[in-house]
């Protein structure tokens, strides 16, 4: 009976996480938890695979993980066709630090691409004018909010 989200950056991931607040990659699919020790598997360093260790954990993986999990997400009865967005700090994000935000960018595009598309709710302590106003100076997230 929690909503089902997606996030952007460890703001967005405390705020996903903090008391379970929805059902988010990491702490609803498992796999997260076997892979990566939890200390590591935050933040701008790629964290290291217990199983192979001083091996960086490959940035691929983290944008199918996406991918899958949005497109999971979004096709859930449970989830009832709502996919709740969660972009804290948005104001402070710059041009250079949204065109790093791939897996963000995957999720996203994942989710305007299905029949029927979910309903998307946008959660950010924000303005909504703000997310099209920073969003829309890159072209490919401008190209995904107006599919939404």
């Amino acid at each position: 009976n929690k909503p089902c989200c997606l996030y952007s950056g460890d703001t967005g991931f405390q705020w996903a996480s903090n008391k379970k607040a929805c059902n988010y990659l990491e702490g609803s699919s498992g796999f997260a938890h076997d892979l990566v020790e939890p200390s590591t598997s935050r933040g701008f360093t790629p964290p290291l695979i217990d199983k192979c260790p001083k091996i960086p954990f490959p940035t691929m993986f983290w944008e199918v993980a996406s991918y899958m999990w949005a497109n999971t997400i979004a096709a859930d009865d449970k989830c009832g066709g709502d996919v709740y967005i969660l972009i804290p700090d948005l104001i402070e994000l710059t041009q250079g630090r949204l065109e790093l935000k791939i897996s963000f960018r995957i999720e996203l595009d994942s989710l305007t691409i299905r029949e029927p598309q979910p309903t998307i709710i946008f959660v950010t302590d924000a303005e909504c004018q703000d997310i099209q106003r920073i969003c829309i100076k890159n072209p490919d997230f401008r190209n995904i909010l107006n599919r939404v």
